[in-house]
């Protein structure tokens, strides 16, 4: 039986990669933080369909506690997080355009600036490029 080397001998994780880590670090705090709240609003409140608001809640925290641990992963230099981070921060777009269409600028900017950012640092530099490369 061979045994496993203590250290593994990979890349250093690039900076932009780091980075867009934090972003999305970022992103899932505030969504877990924005469900949270509206779970506390449901559960004092009176919605019509209590265990509808309380799901949709729940699933948003979910998706708050899979943006974290993509996070994570992508921080560590992980191959596998970076195309889930991707295709997340490529859904948050028309998003944050339908927000502008509905003319809530500052929703629409909490959702676009980081989605952008995460997508110019990992798309629109070399370094953040090589995430994606065997």
């Amino acid at each position: 039986m061979a045994a496993v080397p203590a250290t593994d001998e990979r890349r250093p994780v690039p900076l932009a990669v780091r980075r867009a880590a934090a972003v999305v670090v970022l992103e899932g705090v505030g969504l877990v933080l924005l469900c949270s709240a509206y779970a506390g609003r449901v559960l004092l409140g009176r919605p019509a369909n209590r265990a509808v608001a309380l799901s949709g809640a729940g699933m948003g925290l979910a998706a708050g506690v899979v943006l974290l641990l993509l996070a994570r992963a992508l921080f560590r230099g992980r191959r596998a997080a970076a195309s889930p981070v991707l295709l997340t921060q490529l859904l948050a777009v028309p998003v944050g355009v339908g927000l502008l269409q509905g003319r809530l600028p500052f929703q629409a900017a909490a959702v676009l600036l980081p989605a952008g950012g995460v997508l110019l640092l990992l798309l629109g530099s070399a370094a953040g490029r090589t995430i994606f490369v065997p």
